[in-house]
Protein backbone atom coordinates (compact mmCIF):
# COMPACT_ATOMS: atom_id res chain seq x y z
CA UNK A 1 0.00 0.00 0.00
CA UNK A 2 1.31 3.58 -0.85
CA UNK A 3 2.01 6.12 1.69
CA UNK A 4 -0.25 9.49 1.24
CA UNK A 5 2.01 12.19 0.09
CA UNK A 6 1.48 15.11 2.07
CA UNK A 7 1.34 18.62 0.46
CA UNK A 8 4.22 21.46 0.73
CA UNK A 9 2.99 25.17 -0.49
CA UNK A 10 6.56 26.90 0.12
CA UNK A 11 6.21 30.73 -0.10
CA UNK A 12 8.98 33.51 -0.46
CA UNK A 13 9.27 36.55 -2.09
CA UNK A 14 13.11 35.85 -3.22
CA UNK A 15 12.19 33.86 -6.63
CA UNK A 16 15.86 31.70 -6.34
CA UNK A 17 14.94 30.88 -2.70
CA UNK A 18 11.37 29.16 -3.81
CA UNK A 19 12.78 27.42 -6.63
CA UNK A 20 16.06 25.83 -4.04
CA UNK A 21 13.67 25.09 -1.38
CA UNK A 22 11.70 22.76 -4.13
CA UNK A 23 14.55 21.09 -5.77
CA UNK A 24 17.19 20.78 -3.13
CA UNK A 25 14.98 18.10 -1.26
CA UNK A 26 13.66 14.77 -2.40
CA UNK A 27 10.53 15.35 -1.63
CA UNK A 28 8.83 12.04 -2.64
CA UNK A 29 11.53 10.38 -0.18
CA UNK A 30 9.67 11.77 2.83
CA UNK A 31 6.27 11.25 0.97
CA UNK A 32 5.63 14.91 0.38
CA UNK A 33 5.08 16.87 -2.09
CA UNK A 34 6.13 20.17 -3.18
CA UNK A 35 3.36 22.26 -4.80
CA UNK A 36 4.16 25.15 -7.40
CA UNK A 37 5.38 27.90 -4.72
CA UNK A 38 3.82 30.98 -3.80
CA UNK A 39 5.56 34.40 -4.35
CA UNK A 40 3.84 35.92 -1.23
CA UNK A 41 1.10 35.24 1.64
CA UNK A 42 -1.71 36.52 -0.30
CA UNK A 43 -0.80 34.09 -2.59
CA UNK A 44 -0.79 31.37 -0.41
CA UNK A 45 -4.37 32.54 0.99
CA UNK A 46 -5.65 32.41 -2.02
CA UNK A 47 -4.49 28.83 -2.86
CA UNK A 48 -5.33 27.41 0.29
CA UNK A 49 -9.02 26.50 -0.31
CA UNK A 50 -8.01 25.34 -4.23
CA UNK A 51 -4.75 23.13 -3.65
CA UNK A 52 -5.19 22.22 -0.11
CA UNK A 53 -2.09 21.98 1.35
CA UNK A 54 -1.11 20.43 4.11
CA UNK A 55 2.06 22.26 4.84
CA UNK A 56 2.23 26.07 4.13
Amino acid sequence: MEKRKHKILIADDEYWTREKLCRMIEWGEYSLECLPPAQNGEEVLERMDREKPDIS
